[in-house]
């Protein structure tokens, strides 16, 4: 039987055998099972090796003691209320977040979280004479990303593939 709420019921079992019979009352009490909750505090894409908190949002003020296993996705777990953690690889990682009562009772709550690959920043010039538009060529494709050129003399561009001239330099 599955009691719709958190109580103590009263349950009693009767036996007939052999034109006797007996009963027994007992109180039992049902606990409430927690609600796991939990937040990123980065948006659900992060780079490799950057640092996220995982923000616990569990209700401790209900049901007392929790114990929280959080599961990584990657074999790695910790029991820490609210966790720092970075990846090394780059995957999309299933976070899940076990709460359990002192009773056994248990919730689970699970999100994905993204680890995006590193762009690979290449690029190759031509024309590299003082006083002369040097063409830079970036090895990147993708005109989605952002791109910031520095040269050195506080000079910068954002473009993909800029032209600069180092005057006098």
């Amino acid at each position: 039987y599955t009691y719709p709420a958190a109580a103590i019921y009263n349950v009693s079992l009767s036996v007939s055998a052999a034109g006797c019979s007996n009963s027994i009352n007992q109180n039992i009490t049902v606990h409430p099972n927690p609600v796991a909750m939990f937040s990123l505090s980065s948006n659900d894409t992060i780079c490799p090796y950057q640092t996220f908190n995982l923000i616990n949002s569990t209700d401790t003020n209900v049901i007392s003691n929790i114990s929280f296993n959080w599961n990584f996705g990657n074999l790695a777990t910790s029991s820490v209320f609210s966790p720092s953690y970075s990846y090394e690889n780059s995957n999309p990682y299933n976070i899940t977040l076990t709460a359990t009562t002192p009773f056994g009772c248990t919730d689970d709550l699970s999100q994905t979280l993204v680890v995006s690959d590193l762009p690979s920043p290449s690029f190759t010039f031509a024309n590299s004479c003082e006083d002369s538009l040097i063409y830079f060529d970036n090895s990147l494709t993708d005109s989605s990303h952002v791109y910031f050129w520095n040269f050195d003399n506080n000079s910068t561009d954002s473009v993909m593939n800029p032209t600069y001239a180092f005057l006098n330099y």
